[in-house]
């Protein structure tokens, strides 16, 4: 059972107001004295009421993380550096998962703000769904709650720290440029989605950059685009391969989400497609399946602690400063070349019976 400060009080023999003082190393108590009332608590194992603490600072030491998806790799890879700064800065940490539901997503907010926490980050569902509604979110930010979005709000002024999207999608366009590739597939989710249009984005900024001119869903083979349906997993492979029945397939494959990525090299082989040699597989958001695939996989890697100390730091900034400017931070990301990505050459592929040129 646990000691009131009371009765803690009444075993040493002194005053709430001097227990008070002494354990929190405030002056008016000698030392003799406090450092017998620190034993004496050790040996109760007495702990003082943290809430009544926090009501008195007009504080909570919480903080809080509202993820749009807790399945999401990237998310998981946030969370433990930010809550390890959190515990350095005495801060405990309440974590939400919205299960791609705006309405929960509102609802886990609604109730980090009941229990006060000091400030949170937000992972917004508006990232993986562009159909999310994002209203209350603006409201926050005019009623200048200490939040910062892991990600971009096109349009609200927030705090916020987002990956370059479009500059890693560029790097990732023009290595495959320099090996000689002129014809892309890019394969996406079928709904809006925030973060697949900035790589998108920049990938056609950079084949423009290169003298491509890029429309979709392609003027003269240079670029394709599918919407991947999200089940069954089958029916990506086989509307990647269509393409190889035709006149101009392409020579380079570039997915936007890794979990699209993971279906393709199959069915790819079992048409007797070779990677590299035949076509080259590249992804973002690299994970452990790329790096021990055969071959490994060519993708984009986030940077997961820099990106999780920048939004520690902004929204430490936001809690102590409510009235500063919003800031937007970008942090880059790793391009991680291996096997999957070769240099074009002019030998040809076998699909279905019928040759396609390189």
């Amino acid at each position: 059972m646990s000691v009131s400060i009371q009765e803690f009080a009444r075993l040493a023999n002194t005053s709430v107001a001097t227990v008070s003082r002494a354990l929190n190393g405030k002056p008016g108590v000698s030392e003799t004295r406090r450092q017998s009332i620190c034993a004496l608590a050790e040996r109760l194992g007495y702990q003082p009421n943290q809430f009544a603490r926090n009501l008195q600072a007009q504080r909570s030491s919480t903080l809080g993380f509202v993820s749009a998806n807790l399945d999401n790799k990237t998310h998981q890879a946030l969370l433990r550096p930010l809550e390890a700064a959190a515990r350095d800065r005495g801060y405990e940490m309440l974590i939400a998962d919205s299960r791609m539901d705006a309405k929960r997503e509102r609802a886990n907010v609604e109730a980090l703000l009941r229990y006060r926490v000091d400030g949170f980050v937000l992972c917004p569902v508006f990232d993986q769904d562009a159909r999310a509604d994002t209203d209350f979110i603006r409201e926050l930010g005019l009623r200048k709650t200490p939040f910062v979005v892991a990600g971009l709000i096109p349009g609200i002024p927030l705090d916020s720290v987002d990956n370059d999207e479009v500059g890693a999608a560029r790097e990732l366009t023009r290595h495959l440029l320099e090996l000689g590739h002129s014809r892309f597939g890019i394969i996406d989710r079928p709904e809006a989605n925030r973060v697949s249009s900035a790589r998108l984005q920049g990938i056609t900024e950079e084949l423009a950059a290169a003298g491509h001119r890029v429309a979709e869903p392609r003027p003269e083979g240079t670029l394709r685009i599918l919407r991947a349906p999200s089940q069954p997993a089958e029916t990506v492979g086989n509307s990647v391969l269509a393409w190889f029945r035709e006149e101009l397939p392409p020579t380079a494959l570039i997915c936007l989400q890794n979990h699209l990525a993971m279906r393709l090299p199959r069915p790819l082989t079992q048409a007797g497609l070779v990677i590299p040699e035949d076509v080259s597989l590249a992804t973002f958001d690299d994970s452990d399946w790329c790096r021990f695939a055969n071959p490994s996989i060519t993708a984009v890697a986030p940077q997961p602690m820099h990106a999780a100390e920048r939004l520690f730091g902004a929204l430490m900034g936001r809690i102590d400063d409510p009235d500063a400017p919003p800031a937007a931070h970008t942090v880059p990301q790793r391009l991680s070349l291996r096997e999957s990505t070769g240099m074009l050459t002019e030998s040809g592929a076998t699909v279905s019976g019928r040759t396609a040129s390189a």
